[in-house]
């Protein structure tokens, strides 16, 4: 038989240890029912998933943030697309309003986009175009080059080539 002293000492640690467990809750971490912490993050996804994630989140623009722009050899095009707005879709389609779209002569546009390859989470190809992509939770920046000559600008007095540099946000 186990004295007094000790049948008391593994009561209390059944005791602490079942409150231990019983608080851990689950989900992530942090208390029993959630309590504002922040659910963890799917280890399985890649960082083109994540990315994605937020691409498709929401609409992008230049006027969300009050900071986008449109720059073509660093010279400043923001006037002429001040109401662009682009959205991108899970299924690899894209739609743009609010001037020329920047891929096409349309002032209206739906395309495609897609990831370069699998194994990239910073290029995608935007109707062929292969642009340079930076996405946080509030901003999104892409930057592509085009030949002269291209066709593939809007308005004809932008249809030159350049290095293109665009700053969106939502």
């Amino acid at each position: 038989m186990l004295p007094k002293i000790q049948i008391k000492l593994v009561s209390v640690l059944i005791i602490i240890t079942s409150f231990l467990l019983l608080s851990c809750g689950g989900g992530g971490g942090g208390g029993g029912t959630g309590g504002g912490t922040k659910p963890t993050p799917d280890a399985s996804e890649t960082k083109q998933q994540k990315i994605q994630k937020e691409l498709v989140k929401s609409e992008w623009s230049l006027a969300a943030s009050g900071l986008g722009t449109i720059k073509r050899d660093n010279v400043d095009l923001t006037d002429s697309f001040k109401d662009f707005k682009i959205t991108f879709f899970k299924d690899g389609t894209y739609t743009s309003s609010g001037g020329k779209d920047l891929w096409e002569d349309k002032p209206n546009k739906t395309g495609k986009w897609a990831w370069v390859d699998s194994d990239t989470s910073t290029k995608i190809k935007i109707n062929n175009v292969t642009v340079t992509i930076k996405v946080s939770d509030s901003s999104m920046e892409l930057g592509f080059t085009l030949p002269k000559g291209s066709k593939a600008i809007g308005a004809r007095t932008l249809g030159v080539g350049g290095s293109f540099s665009i700053r969106l946000g939502r």
